[in-house]
């Protein structure tokens, strides 16, 4: 479904709804998303049976966590609260939403993987804002918010397209990297003026 169109640099680009769109979590993330909804197959596949045992670890491992916070009102938004669990409250129904979960790295990989020997109050928080952005991530994902682009050249109608974009910040969520290219026509233009000047 298109959702919009411009032009940039002698193209049409159509933004389409990404229907067939790879959940974030397939990626190499830092965090684990232990979530528990009784509706939604959502977050990381867990090695906890309850949100008790996910408690229990989380008190003996004292990893660097955040709480996790669902809206369930015909489809499921998140919200990554800070490290005490206490939430930017983006929801203004508390019957339909709760604490959905925790999104949390150990700290043993956080000094292996950042070659840290000590956590200090900086860095923690560091990592905290890079467990916040895998959080906002998955959150444009559950709402559908991805994209595709198709790139007409408006001079010989070659075509370009990408996929996997998340959000509606064309600039700032990388479509309008990808889109400037040079299609052939364009090239070759290019070249033959290059030609000239030599």
């Amino acid at each position: 479904m298109k959702i919009d169109e411009f032009k940039l640099k002698g193209k049409t680009i159509e933004i389409h709804q990404d229907d067939l769109a790879e959940s974030p979590r397939n990626w190499d993330n830092l965090g684990t998303m232990a979530f528990f909804h009784r509706r939604y197959n959502v977050g990381d596949e867990l090695e906890f049976y309850s949100p008790e045992e996910l408690s229990d670890f989380l008190a003996d491992e004292d990893p660097i966590a955040l709480a996790v916070r669902g809206y369930d009102h015909g489809g499921l938004t998140i919200s990554a609260g800070n490290s005490l669990g206490l939430f930017r409250y983006p929801y203004n129904d508390s019957w339909d939403s709760g604490l959905l979960g925790y999104i949390y790295v150990t700290k043993e990989r956080v000094r292996r993987d950042y070659g840290w020997k000590n956590l200090t109050k900086e860095r923690i928080a560091k990592i905290e804002s890079y467990l916040r952005s895998e959080v906002d991530i998955y959150d444009l994902y559950l709402q559908g918010r991805v994209y595709g682009y198709i790139a007409t050249c408006d001079s010989c109608g070659e075509e370009d397209s990408c996929w996997g974009f998340y959000g509606e910040e064309w600039k700032e969520n990388g479509v309008y990297e990808h889109t400037d290219y040079y299609c052939s026509c364009l090239e070759r233009q290019y070249n033959q003026l290059v030609d000239i000047r030599e």
